[in-house]
Protein backbone atom coordinates (compact mmCIF):
# COMPACT_ATOMS: atom_id res chain seq x y z
CA UNK A 1 0.00 0.00 0.00
CA UNK A 2 0.97 3.66 -1.08
CA UNK A 3 0.24 6.91 0.14
CA UNK A 4 1.02 9.98 -1.00
CA UNK A 5 1.56 12.44 1.96
CA UNK A 6 2.87 15.57 0.09
CA UNK A 7 2.37 16.86 -3.33
CA UNK A 8 3.13 20.07 -5.42
CA UNK A 9 3.19 20.03 -9.02
CA UNK A 10 4.00 23.75 -9.26
CA UNK A 11 7.66 23.05 -7.41
CA UNK A 12 7.55 19.56 -8.48
CA UNK A 13 7.69 17.64 -5.35
CA UNK A 14 5.94 14.77 -3.97
CA UNK A 15 6.35 12.50 -0.65
CA UNK A 16 5.17 9.04 0.10
CA UNK A 17 5.27 6.61 2.25
CA UNK A 18 4.67 2.45 1.49
CA UNK A 19 4.15 -0.37 3.28
CA UNK A 20 4.31 -4.19 1.72
CA UNK A 21 4.11 -7.89 1.86
CA UNK A 22 6.91 -9.57 0.50
CA UNK A 23 5.89 -13.36 -0.15
CA UNK A 24 8.55 -16.24 -0.13
CA UNK A 25 7.96 -17.21 -3.80
CA UNK A 26 11.32 -17.32 -4.85
CA UNK A 27 14.22 -19.85 -4.64
CA UNK A 28 16.99 -17.96 -2.09
CA UNK A 29 19.33 -20.48 -3.04
CA UNK A 30 19.30 -18.79 -6.52
CA UNK A 31 19.61 -15.14 -4.87
CA UNK A 32 15.91 -14.45 -5.76
CA UNK A 33 14.03 -13.64 -2.55
CA UNK A 34 14.87 -13.95 1.40
CA UNK A 35 13.21 -17.64 1.97
CA UNK A 36 11.13 -15.78 4.36
CA UNK A 37 7.64 -13.48 4.32
CA UNK A 38 9.26 -9.74 4.97
CA UNK A 39 7.42 -7.05 5.58
CA UNK A 40 9.14 -3.94 4.04
CA UNK A 41 8.47 0.32 4.96
CA UNK A 42 9.79 2.82 3.26
CA UNK A 43 9.21 6.74 2.65
CA UNK A 44 10.06 8.00 -1.27
CA UNK A 45 10.82 11.83 -2.00
CA UNK A 46 11.14 12.91 -4.82
CA UNK A 47 12.09 16.09 -7.10
CA UNK A 48 11.88 17.22 -10.29
CA UNK A 49 13.26 20.90 -11.41
CA UNK A 50 12.15 22.86 -14.18
CA UNK A 51 15.93 21.73 -16.31
CA UNK A 52 13.74 18.57 -15.80
CA UNK A 53 17.01 16.98 -13.84
CA UNK A 54 15.57 14.96 -11.29
CA UNK A 55 16.03 13.30 -7.82
CA UNK A 56 14.72 10.36 -6.24
CA UNK A 57 15.07 9.03 -2.31
CA UNK A 58 14.21 6.35 -0.55
CA UNK A 59 14.57 5.61 2.81
CA UNK A 60 13.22 2.07 4.84
CA UNK A 61 13.42 -1.37 6.10
CA UNK A 62 13.07 -4.73 5.39
CA UNK A 63 11.77 -6.87 8.41
CA UNK A 64 11.28 -10.64 7.71
CA UNK A 65 9.05 -12.49 9.64
CA UNK A 66 11.81 -15.22 10.76
CA UNK A 67 15.28 -13.28 11.59
CA UNK A 68 17.12 -16.44 11.76
CA UNK A 69 16.71 -16.91 7.64
CA UNK A 70 17.21 -13.26 7.16
CA UNK A 71 18.14 -10.19 9.37
CA UNK A 72 16.37 -6.90 9.10
CA UNK A 73 17.91 -4.76 7.18
CA UNK A 74 17.59 -0.69 6.73
CA UNK A 75 18.23 0.83 2.85
CA UNK A 76 18.88 3.93 1.25
CA UNK A 77 18.43 4.58 -2.74
CA UNK A 78 18.73 7.62 -4.48
CA UNK A 79 18.82 8.62 -8.34
CA UNK A 80 19.88 11.40 -10.05
CA UNK A 81 18.72 11.56 -13.72
CA UNK A 82 17.82 13.98 -16.60
CA UNK A 83 14.51 13.55 -18.80
CA UNK A 84 14.83 14.43 -22.61
CA UNK A 85 11.52 14.62 -24.33
CA UNK A 86 10.61 14.36 -27.83
CA UNK A 87 8.03 16.22 -29.82
CA UNK A 88 7.80 18.77 -27.52
CA UNK A 89 6.96 16.22 -24.80
CA UNK A 90 4.19 14.55 -26.43
CA UNK A 91 6.26 11.93 -27.70
CA UNK A 92 9.04 9.00 -26.07
CA UNK A 93 10.39 9.95 -22.82
CA UNK A 94 14.18 8.86 -22.32
CA UNK A 95 15.05 9.13 -18.62
CA UNK A 96 19.34 8.22 -18.34
CA UNK A 97 19.98 8.17 -14.43
CA UNK A 98 22.21 6.59 -12.32
CA UNK A 99 20.95 5.23 -8.83
CA UNK A 100 23.42 5.00 -5.77
CA UNK A 101 22.36 1.95 -3.26
CA UNK A 102 22.80 1.25 0.37
CA UNK A 103 21.79 -1.33 2.82
CA UNK A 104 22.82 -2.97 5.90
CA UNK A 105 21.61 -5.44 8.03
CA UNK A 106 20.92 -5.01 11.22
CA UNK A 107 23.28 -6.97 13.24
CA UNK A 108 26.49 -6.91 14.97
CA UNK A 109 29.55 -6.02 13.21
CA UNK A 110 27.13 -5.52 10.01
CA UNK A 111 29.14 -3.63 6.99
CA UNK A 112 26.89 -1.02 5.01
CA UNK A 113 26.91 -2.45 1.38
CA UNK A 114 27.08 0.44 -1.43
CA UNK A 115 26.38 0.13 -5.10
CA UNK A 116 26.24 2.41 -8.32
CA UNK A 117 23.24 1.27 -10.73
CA UNK A 118 23.70 3.13 -14.16
CA UNK A 119 20.32 2.95 -15.92
CA UNK A 120 17.95 4.25 -19.09
CA UNK A 121 14.21 4.55 -18.41
CA UNK A 122 12.13 4.72 -22.12
CA UNK A 123 8.59 5.55 -22.58
CA UNK A 124 7.31 3.26 -24.71
CA UNK A 125 4.06 4.61 -25.29
CA UNK A 126 3.55 8.28 -26.63
CA UNK A 127 0.90 8.30 -23.54
CA UNK A 128 4.11 7.85 -21.72
CA UNK A 129 1.87 5.16 -19.70
CA UNK A 130 4.25 2.44 -20.22
CA UNK A 131 8.15 2.33 -19.87
CA UNK A 132 10.39 0.28 -19.16
CA UNK A 133 14.44 0.32 -17.84
CA UNK A 134 17.54 -1.48 -17.87
CA UNK A 135 20.44 -0.67 -16.11
CA UNK A 136 23.90 -2.64 -14.71
CA UNK A 137 23.99 -2.98 -10.75
CA UNK A 138 27.79 -2.98 -9.69
CA UNK A 139 28.60 -3.93 -6.06
CA UNK A 140 31.15 -0.52 -5.02
CA UNK A 141 31.96 -2.36 -1.33
CA UNK A 142 32.17 -5.70 0.07
CA UNK A 143 32.21 -7.07 -3.38
CA UNK A 144 32.72 -10.79 -2.24
CA UNK A 145 29.37 -13.14 -3.36
CA UNK A 146 27.32 -9.36 -4.54
CA UNK A 147 27.69 -9.82 -8.48
CA UNK A 148 27.31 -7.40 -11.08
CA UNK A 149 23.33 -7.39 -12.19
CA UNK A 150 21.91 -6.65 -15.29
CA UNK A 151 18.49 -5.45 -14.17
CA UNK A 152 15.37 -4.70 -16.05
CA UNK A 153 11.84 -3.57 -15.39
CA UNK A 154 8.11 -2.87 -17.34
CA UNK A 155 5.69 0.06 -15.93
CA UNK A 156 2.29 -0.02 -16.58
CA UNK A 157 0.68 3.17 -15.47
CA UNK A 158 -3.04 1.45 -15.61
CA UNK A 159 -4.64 4.56 -14.35
CA UNK A 160 -3.41 6.58 -17.55
CA UNK A 161 -4.70 3.98 -19.78
CA UNK A 162 -4.87 0.69 -21.11
CA UNK A 163 -2.54 -1.00 -22.24
CA UNK A 164 -3.83 -1.18 -25.80
CA UNK A 165 -3.87 2.86 -25.71
CA UNK A 166 -2.15 5.58 -26.32
CA UNK A 167 0.76 4.27 -29.08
Amino acid sequence: MKRVMFSSLPSGSILSLQGSVILPTGSRARGFGSGTTTFETFAAFDQVFRTKTFVETQLGADLPRHTDIAPQSIFFNTALGQSFAADHGLGRLWSPMVEFLADRALEDHAKTNWDVLPQMQVTISKRQHVRCDFGVRVPVNNTAGRPVQLMFYVLWDWQDGKLNEGW
